[in-house]
């Protein structure tokens, strides 16, 4: 059987599934996110053809069964406040947010703005502070 997918939107991401008889659980089949095309996914690797528009999986025949179906899901996550989007910048480009760099980060008002702000700096380096925590020649009292 072919079926023609629909396209996911930007932003989106769209899931096929294999229900089981019983609908207590699915197996993911193929997947499409933010407009790009539908994708296999382990373990049923459907064959999903995007040469042409829209993009056809082939769901094989299901003779000896007849309660096995397919759904389509669409998830699409909450839109991010700013401080959400700035506390993954922080976490990914840091080792974590604090008030402060969270605060300045969004001062500074976007993520191309924090990074031409921390190239502009000038540079320091970890090893005078690491060389005062294990030198043995160093007194600390």
């Amino acid at each position: 059987i072919f079926v023609s997918m629909p396209p996911s939107n930007s932003g989106s991401l769209l899931i096929l599934s294999k229900v089981s008889e019983d609908n207590e659980h699915d197996v993911q089949i193929a997947r499409s996110y933010d407009g790009n095309p539908w994708e296999t996914l382990q373990p049923l690797l459907l064959p999903v053809d995007c040469q042409q528009d829209p993009c056809v999986v082939t769901i094989p025949s299901h003779a000896s069964v007849s309660a096995i179906h397919y759904i389509i899901r669409d998830y699409n996550p909450p839109v991010k406040t700013d401080d959400q989007s700035f506390a993954k910048l922080l976490l990914q480009a840091t080792y974590g947010p604090t008030q402060e760099s969270l605060h300045e980060a969004k001062s500074l008002g976007s993520a191309e703005a924090w990074v031409r702000d921390q190239i502009d700096k000038p540079a320091s380096l970890h090893r005078a502070h690491y060389r005062q925590r294990t030198n043995g020649y160093i007194k600390t009292d």
